[in-house]
């Protein structure tokens, strides 16, 4: 996907903190995911997209995993061009092989898929409409050569989180909630592709409502998410409309970790304290009977 024009970036270079739902969140540039940076400004240089991979998805993962991806595999299908497989794996990772599993797009009765992993692979989950949670992103992979700008729509408001997107940054500690809402990827030709793809925009007006430019696999190491999440997925956009695109699903690779968060200390010792007052109430009620 060549684009010979420079293109003015629609949205602002710098990280959007708008409202509460920002609190305690923390950005930072690690230099890498699980496994190591890749493919930052589109390719081997910022002119060209078109490493010898670009068009296998999973290649692009097990290359931001530091692992390998054999097409082989039995059952997998092929990957780009808008045939997404199912499910694949990803030796040689440290710690364990990956298993990719594909979240639906649609269902006849829809779900929202929650943000803190409870009903990941439940009946009827889609990545369309997500509800609200705590996570941890970390952008694994951007092979394009356009800007992109990652964020969340909730009640019609697009929060910008991290633009422009780049592999290594990772933010932590983002509560999203309560309500459903949506993952957006900004794109710098002024299009912006949505999770719920009946809200996408164009510059030029056409709405692209019927195309889903974003796919989302759920990821397991042992049988366990990464990184202690309860859940983690990968959600996966393509950012071209689909009349000239070719729909390999990698301009924007982001791990999302669902968070479970720990009760704090203080509030330990306060429910053992409630408890301690209730066990005491109830032997003296024990006694005066």
């Amino acid at each position: 996907m060549r684009r010979m024009m420079n293109l003015l970036l629609c949205v602002g270079a710098a990280v959007a903190f708008t409202g509460s739902a920002f609190a305690g969140t923390t950005l930072i540039n690690t230099g890498n995911g699980l496994g190591v940076s890749v493919i930052a400004g589109g390719g081997t240089n910022a002119s060209s997209d078109s490493p010898a991979w670009e068009n296998a998805l999973p290649n692009v993962i097990a290359t931001a995993f530091n692992g390998t991806y054999t097409t082989a595999q039995t059952g997998v299908g092929s990957v780009g061009n808008g045939n997404i497989t199912s499910s694949f794996q990803i030796n040689g990772v440290a710690g364990g092989n990956l298993t990719l599993t594909r979240v639906q797009d649609t269902a006849a009765s829809p779900v929202n898929l929650i943000l803190d992993g409870s009903n990941a692979g439940g009946t009827g989950v889609t990545d369309s409409n997500w509800s609200d949670g705590t996570t941890s992103l970390d952008i694994e992979a951007k092979v394009s050569a356009d800007t992109q700008n990652f964020g969340y729509e909730i009640g019609g408001v697009n929060h910008l989180l991290i633009s422009p997107a780049t592999t290594g940054l990772t933010y932590t500690g983002l509560h999203i909630g309560p309500g459903t809402f949506n993952w957006y990827d900004a794109i710098s030709t002024g299009d912006t592709f949505y999770s719920n793809d009946a809200n996408n925009t164009s510059s030029s007006g056409s709405a692209y409502t019927s195309e889903d430019h974003m796919v989302t696999f759920e990821v397991t190491q042992n049988g366990q998410a990464l990184n202690g999440a309860s859940a983690t997925w990968l959600v996966c956009f393509e950012d071209t409309p689909f009349c000239s695109s070719d729909q390999d699903y990698q301009d924007l690779v982001v791990e999302i970790d669902a968070t479970t968060i720990p009760v704090p200390a203080a509030a330990w010792m306060g429910l053992v304290t409630l408890a301690g007052v209730g066990t005491v109430l109830a032997f003296r009620r024990r006694q005066m009977a």
